[in-house]
């Protein structure tokens, strides 16, 4: 039976490590694609060129380290699990390259734990790439509402609850004359015509009284 794919980038000098550490997956579950590379400029290459599902690097290399290799990895915005396997980082050590932006850390000899450690790391990085597309969205959402309002031959008012301004678009310096920054913060009943503004806060109690009545209705049977 076929282990999980994976796509491993193996930044270590001496094969046989290198196996170890594969083997180590393998017995996780996992089917390992992977590439070991020894310097920076291999590193670099390895990251332009392909898509790489973790990164288990050694704490240091003839003319590498793990902290180096990790903000290599950075400046190119790669979010990708950093994992330092080494067979001499300290604890105080591994846990500075923690703090400095590595996801986990094992000793060469102890992998029993690494599998689970990669499969923890793979889950938080897709939800950190939901969380992107999802922020992404909200802004081109936004973008597009700002691009609509602000060239619509009309103003577009944005009111709380209490009937306070919180955004305004700028036509209505074309329309009516006043400020979009300065109407902000006010109540929106001032922007309407006295003889209009009783019929007006009318039908904005109405709605905002329909709205409360539909949201109570929504609200979960037994909630506080």
């Amino acid at each position: 039976m076929s282990g999980k794919p994976l796509r491993v980038l193996i930044v270590e000098d001496w094969e046989p490590d290198a196996a170890l550490t594969l083997r180590a997956l393998r017995a996780a579950g996992y089917e390992p694609d992977h590439k070991r590379v020894e310097t920076r400029e291999e590193l670099i290459d390895a990251l332009a060129s392909e898509t790489w599902s973790v990164i288990l690097c050694d704490y240091s290399l003839p003319t590498l380290d793990a902290p180096t290799a990790l903000a290599i990895v950075r400046e190119r915005n790669k979010d990708i699990p950093f994992i330092i396997v080494s067979g001499t980082v300290g604890e105080e050590t591994a846990i500075a390259a923690m703090r400095g932006g590595a996801n986990d850390y094992f000793l060469k000899g102890r992998l029993a734990r690494l599998g689970s450690s990669i499969e923890r790391e793979l889950r938080d990085a897709e939800e950190r790439r939901r969380r992107r597309e999802a922020e992404a969205a909200v802004a081109q959402g936004r973008e597009r509402f700002r691009l609509i309002v602000e060239n619509s031959s009309d103003f577009v008012s944005i009111v709380d609850a209490e009937g306070t301004v919180r955004y305004q678009s700028p036509t209505i310096e074309r329309v009516l004359g006043h400020d979009a920054t300065a109407v902000t913060g006010s109540a929106f009943i001032d922007l309407v015509h006295p003889e209009d503004r009783a019929e007006v806060r009318r039908v904005f109690e109405e709605v905002m009284a329909s709205a409360g009545s539909t949201l109570a209705s929504a609200k979960p049977s037994g909630a506080g």
